[in-house]
């Protein structure tokens, strides 16, 4: 594996774990969670789960479709199998996100917990890494637009 291919693989995970990290390190010593967080949660949860129905409609086409050129091209290409496995892991981490979102608006912020940074951090590790995946799934499939342009 090259170089290039591995931090194309493994960036939306380090983007989560940064951030993660950085907000439960650097923030959450020094600030309490806002009130509002609920409304983020809220707007997220919405927002992944619509992304999450996306992905899997699209999934569902790419994997459907019979005996296209198209779908033929790709797999000639490389970018045919890659994208699928990309498309179901940016799937993965948006479902996640969903459920956490939910599970986190059932909590009132106004309890401070002592565990509530951690659960944050843990949120925040889902959330990024939910849209970092997909960015990498859209990337993939400008490249096979481009293939098809190209023909």
């Amino acid at each position: 594996m090259t170089r290039r291919r591995a931090v194309e693989n493994a960036w939306p995970y380090l983007a989560g774990v940064s951030v993660s990290a950085a907000y439960y390190l650097l923030w959450a010593p020094h600030h309490p969670i806002p009130a509002g967080v609920r409304d983020v949660l809220s707007a997220s949860s919405r927002a992944a789960s619509s992304l999450f129905g996306f992905l899997l409609a699209t999934g569902s086409i790419l994997v459907g479709i019979k005996n296209s050129w198209y779908k033929v091209r790709a797999k000639e290409s490389g970018v045919y199998f890659s994208l699928v496995k990309r498309m179901f892991s940016a799937m993965w981490w948006c479902l996640v996100s969903t459920v956490l979102s939910i599970i986190g608006l059932s909590f009132d912020v106004s309890w401070k917990l002592s565990w509530y940074p951690m659960a944050l951090a843990v949120w925040l590790l889902c959330v990024v890494t939910a849209l970092a995946t997909t960015i990498r799934s859209i990337g993939l499939f400008a490249k096979l637009f481009a293939l098809i342009a190209e023909e």
